[in-house]
């Protein structure tokens, strides 16, 4: 049994949603696209680096995804940060939950 790939696909499910409900405009969506691209072509270089060990795979990864989330801060507007942040929290709270149970 593979839930881990069930997982993945409810959380990209789920940043869709969010997504949409930050109601981005055309530029935003194009940039959006750009950055995951450019993010993405980031992470599979380092990914196949076979000269960098687990720790150093590891750390650049983490960069690179903190670098992804501030150009996606500087992306939205201060509406659209505020909202995004709300979602995140309701999606924590529901986590909680679950765990809770």
């Amino acid at each position: 049994m593979n839930s881990g790939t069930g997982n993945s696909m409810k959380q990209k499910q789920g940043k869709l949603k969010a997504l949409k409900e930050l109601n981005l405009t055309k530029e935003q969506k194009q940039q959006m696209k750009t950055m995951r691209q450019d993010s993405k072509a980031e992470q599979d270089a380092i990914t196949n680096d076979t000269t960098l060990t687990e720790a150093q795979r590891k750390e650049k990864l983490k960069a690179v995804k903190t670098e992804a989330a501030k150009k996606l801060q500087s992306i939205l507007t201060e509406e659209q940060r505020s909202k995004l942040k709300t979602i995140k929290e309701e999606k924590s709270g529901h986590s909680n939950k679950e765990k809770d149970r």
